[in-house]
C-alpha cells in the first residue's frame, strides 16, 4: 500500500506565543492561510477553537507550574502521496481521532487534518505535560520509534476494516536519524 511518515517536528515550543502559533497554523489560520488547506481540525481535553484551545493548555501548564523548557510536541503523521480515502473520507478523522483518544489520553492534544500538499497529513499538537498526573511526556528515540508502531498499528487496524491494504513505516535516513537523536537527547527540556 505505501510509507507511513511520522515525524516529530523539532521546535521546542517553550513560550505562550509559540504555542498559540503552532495551533493557528494546525487550524489553518497561520501565515499559509490561503495555502493551506484544512479539512478538520479538532480536539481532545481542550475546546476546539484553535485560540480557546491554546489558552486552555497555557492555562493547565500554569496551573501544574509546568511553563518551562519545552511545553508542546508538535507530531506530523503523513499518508503516502498515491493513498486516496473512501468518498466519505471518514477514514482519516477515524485514525486522527484514534491517534488522540488512545495515544495521548493523558495529554491534551488539538490537532487537524491538512489536504494542501501531494499527501494528506495529520498535525498533532499535544501538552507535554499530562493533565493526569503533572508529568512532563519524556521518549527516548528507541521510546519514539516504539510510539511510531503504535500508530501504525491504528492506521493499520483501521484500514483493514475500511478495506486497504496495510502500511509500513518510511525508514530514516542516518541524517535523519541524527536530527531525532539529538532532539530526544534533550528530552528533560
Amino acid at each position: 500500500m505505501g510509507q507511513l511518515i511520522i515525524n516529530i517536528v523539532t521546535n521546542y515550543y517553550i513560550d505562550n506565543t509559540a504555542i498559540k502559533n503552532l495551533f493557528r497554523y494546525i487550524a489553518g489560520e497561520g501565515k499559509n492561510k490561503g495555502k493551506e488547506r484544512l479539512r478538520f481540525s479538532s480536539a481532545k481535553g481542550l475546546s476546539f477553537n484553535y485560540k480557546e484551545a491554546a489558552l486552555q493548555l497555557i492555562i493547565m501548564q500554569e496551573i501544574l507550574e509546568k511553563t518551562a523548557g519545552r511545553r508542546v510536541y508538535h507530531m506530523v503523521v503523513s499518508f503516502p502521496e498515491n493513498f486516496k480515502e473512501d468518498k466519505d473520507g471518514r477514514f482519516i478523522d477515524l485514525v486522527a481521532y484514534s491517534i488522540a483518544n488512545v495515544l495521548f489520553r493523558d495529554y491534551q492534544v488539538f490537532y487537524g487534518i491538512h489536504t494542501s500538499t501531494d499527501n494528506i497529513h495529520i498535525h498533532f499538537a499535544f501538552n507535554a505535560v499530562s493533565y493526569r498526573n503533572g508529568k512532563k511526556w519524556h521518549k527516548s528515540l528507541a521510546e519514539f520509534k516504539e510510539f511510531k508502531n503504535e500508530i501504525l498499528y491504528i492506521v493499520n487496524d483501521t484500514l483493514v476494516r475500511y478495506g486497504y491494504e496495510k502500511m509500513t513505516l518510511k525508514k530514516y535516513s542516518r541524517e535523519e536519524e541524527e536530527k531525532s537523536k539529538d532532539y530526544f537527547t534533550y528530552k528533560n527540556l
